[in-house]
């Protein structure tokens, strides 16, 4: 099946998350992404969470669709060895502290005189110029000093990082664009371009109306819970047996939401009859809708409030979500044979593309460290003897079979 980036060939020096979330992305999309990892272990996030045979969760969830190659990074012979593939790419990425790809002798500049047509992407934790370019980037670090921490949690709580990598996984998805509007551009033009952006920038940008209220009117806010700054009744309500959400964020979805619960007010009331005045009175009003809720169950009282047309659901964990009936129908879990692991459960690519009868599937399962060092090399014309030659010198690894 042709899919959007077949032909394009990424080179990917990536390693931790959110590099390697930003190539497995080109590779859903079809890019031939050889992931490049340092011998003897290969990529850190093997390292990751829960094992998974030679890999871990947090590897094998963001590796799909790639081909492995390891390599010994301090080897003579190995840099060249590097450019020799950059020239031979599409798309080169990594995610070094700024100035050591310099130090390779594998910068933006070196390698674009050998290939102008190369997209050169880039993700840092700060950025590659200001006070901060040069410290370590890490996702709960970047989720500190970009603001979103002050915003997520409540009083009870204190500041919270959310709870997936939303840094990682948010620059990985940036970068990503940036190259598919690289390689458009130089569709038009003929020539590559450097990609780049940053952990920190991605969060600042996430901020949305709290940033712009800062920046059109000063205003800077708290910790929001599950509530709504500018909304009421909006986030977690109690129900006899559970907490469920619950999001009425219109006048007459407010109307609809009373009528279901039974919860009327005097048509002289100014507590509530207002989104302002609800919002002002929040917390009573949570009172009076927890006392209608508390007659009834939250799978209940979802079901009559989504008929109503209320915006309403359950607090999900996360078995409890991949194993939902609109997860499986929606296909956005897969099961893909693995060779150690049997069958492997993965979750899909989130987008549907018509032309290519809608699911962009996981064609290769995370690779092995050096699983494919051998024939990657051949792909980029390297000859027999040469990947011999290599393998002899220590330069390239190849698993075992």
């Amino acid at each position: 099946m042709l899919l959007p980036l077949s032909g394009i060939k990424v080179l990917d020096l990536t390693h931790a998350l959110a590099g390697p979330y930003a190539s497995m992305i080109l590779g859903d999309f079809g890019a031939e992404v050889v992931k490049v990892e340092a011998s003897p272990k290969g990529d850190l996030l093997r390292g990751w969470g829960i094992k998974l045979g030679e890999s871990s969760t947090y590897s094998m969830s963001a590796n799909r669709n790639k081909k492995g190659i390891l390599l010994n990074y301090r080897a003579p012979g190995a840099l060249e060895l590097l450019k020799e593939l950059a020239v031979g790419s599409d798309v080169i990425l990594e995610n070094f502290r700024p100035g050591v790809m310099d130090d390779l002798g594998l910068s933006y500049e070196t390698l674009k005189k050998l290939n102008p047509r190369l997209i050169y992407g880039k993700i840092s934790g700060y950025g590659e110029s200001g006070p901060k370019s040069n410290e370590p980037g890490f996702d709960i670090v970047a989720q500190a000093c970009s603001g979103l921490m002050s915003i997520n949690g409540s009083e009870e709580s204190g500041p919270l990082r959310v709870g997936v990598p939303i840094g990682d996984l948010g620059a990985g998805m940036w970068l990503a664009m940036g190259v598919f509007a690289a390689l458009r551009q130089r569709d038009m033009t003929g020539e590559g371009q450097k990609v780049e952006t940053s952990l920190l920038s991605t969060l600042i940008n996430m901020l949305g109306d709290h940033s712009q209220t800062w920046l059109s009117k000063g205003r800077v806010s708290g910790l929001t819970g599950n509530t709504h700054p500018a909304m009421s009744p909006y986030g977690a309500y109690r129900a006899s047996d559970a907490t469920m959400i619950i999001a009425p964020g219109s006048q007459s979805l407010w109307l609809a939401f009373c009528d279901v619960i039974g919860l009327h007010f005097p048509a002289n009331d100014n507590d509530f009859s207002t989104p302002q005045a609800r919002t002002q009175n929040s917390a009573q009003l949570k009172l009076l809708i927890e006392e209608r809720l508390a007659s009834d169950t939250a799978v209940n009282w979802t079901r009559k409030l989504v008929k109503a047309g209320v915006p309403a659901g359950p607090i999900y964990d996360v078995s409890q979500a991949l194993e939902d009936e609109q997860v499986q129908s929606c296909g956005l879990v897969e099961s893909v044979a693995h060779p150690e692991l049997g069958l492997w459960k993965v979750t899909a690519n989130p987008v549907r593309l018509s032309a290519n009868g809608n699911a962009l599937a996981t064609r290769l399962v995370p690779p092995r460290p050096g699983e494919h060092t051998v024939q990657c090399l051949s792909d980029y014309g390297l000859s027999r003897e040469k990947i011999q030659e290599l393998l002899s010198a220590g330069i390239i690894v190849q698993a075992s079979n």
